[in-house]
């Protein structure tokens, strides 16, 4: 019987899919697929709303496949067409994005809550600001990335309708190219992003919780400060599922 693969339904076409397949093969893991959506979480939300709607007009979560609902999105033709029973896990990985007008943070906890086991339905995981977080780093050694912050105005788009946040995370950055990322640089960027989680939220909670968690925080501090953490979760479930890399 053949492997069953992992399913990665991602925001982007470029960055994220370039991020996870480094990631995996820094993992010896190469039994995966990624499927780009091509636009936000709060679109996903919205179309599982129309597609999934219960008599009330909530989303009935229960009834979600992941597989079949892309197959339906994209229109997908044998043999390209998804079935559930050749995935293991399926994770959604997207951008936290407030700046979007359909967010509310009721809807981001509404799915964190949904989305809370890859064996089932799927887990989310949210980066915060945005899937570049998980470079956003000025210096490794020195503790400073534990309390980093973007300012809500860094993540809008620039007047040439350029993103200010990529921008930024490029001139700041201490971390070199993707494909300069060694397992020791890979285990030293996970270390950091999970630090960073344990000092926002209560290590004894159990991993969905502290998604939860998290996200709360990150809403509320935007809300007072205007202003929120980075922190890239999709890295984070590395460490959960696989460990430490070795080097």
């Amino acid at each position: 019987m053949a492997e069953r693969a992992i399913l990665l339904l991602v925001e982007g076409e470029v960055v994220e899919p370039k991020l996870l397949n480094h990631f995996y093969n820094l993992y010896g893991i190469h039994n995966i697929r990624i499927v780009a959506y091509k636009t936000n979480l709060y679109a996903l939300y919205h179309r599982l709303k129309k597609d999934y709607a219960d008599q009330h007009g909530d989303i009935d979560y229960a009834a979600i496949d992941v597989p079949l609902f892309l197959n339906d999105y994209f229109q997908l033709e044998e043999p390209n067409k998804l079935n559930r029973l050749d995935f293991s896990d399926i994770l959604l990985i997207f951008d936290f994005d407030p700046q979007d007008p359909s967010y509310t943070s009721e809807k981001l906890l509404e799915m964190l809550h949904n989305f809370s086991n890859s064996t089932d339905i799927g887990k989310l995981y949210i980066n915060y600001p945005m899937v570049e977080s998980y470079r956003d780093i000025a210096h490794l050694t020195d503790g400073s990335f534990i309390t980093s912050t973007v300012q809500f105005e860094d993540i809008q788009r620039a007047a040439n309708g350029k993103n200010k946040y990529k921008k930024l995370v490029q001139s700041r950055s201490c971390i070199p190219g993707l494909e300069q990322i060694t397992p020791a640089l890979g285990k030293q960027l996970i270390t950091a992003h999970r630090l960073k989680l344990d000092s926002l939220v209560p290590q004894m909670m159990s991993n969905s919780e502290k998604h939860l968690q998290l996200c709360i925080k990150q809403c509320n501090h935007l809300v007072q400060f205007n202003q929120m953490w980075v922190v890239n979760t999709s890295l984070l479930h590395f460490a959960d599922e696989y460990g430490e890399l070795p080097y």
